[in-house]
């Protein structure tokens, strides 16, 4: 299940102009631009969060500089100055050939 859950959060950043940072959305209605976090609540909807872990814990295994830039969070990691939507996606598939 995690697999596919990284692979539909994937899929939210596919398309220009569907990532930000600095907000977790950038429309109430949950159909504009998120950040990383912002993409795991959309898929959470309001559901239960515990399937939700591993993924998370997957997407932290492969943040090599979270201690080094000592980023706390996810969220830490998305709004650092200079990242781009195209490393957004590079997690994600770094995360998704981790779980394979």
């Amino acid at each position: 299940m995690t697999e596919q859950h990284l692979k539909d959060l994937r899929a939210i950043f596919e398309k220009d102009g569907s990532w930000c940072q600095l907000a977790f959305e950038k429309e109430e209605n949950m159909s504009g631009a998120c950040c990383l976090v912002g993409g795991i609540y959309r898929l959470m909807g309001n559901g239960d969060s515990a399937p939700f872990g591993p993924m998370i814990d997957a997407l932290k295994d492969q943040i090599s500089d979270l201690t080094i830039h000592h980023y706390n969070s996810l969220a830490a990691w998305n709004d650092y100055h200079g990242r781009t939507r195209e490393q957004v996606l590079d997690l994600i598939d770094k995360a998704i050939a981790a779980v394979s």
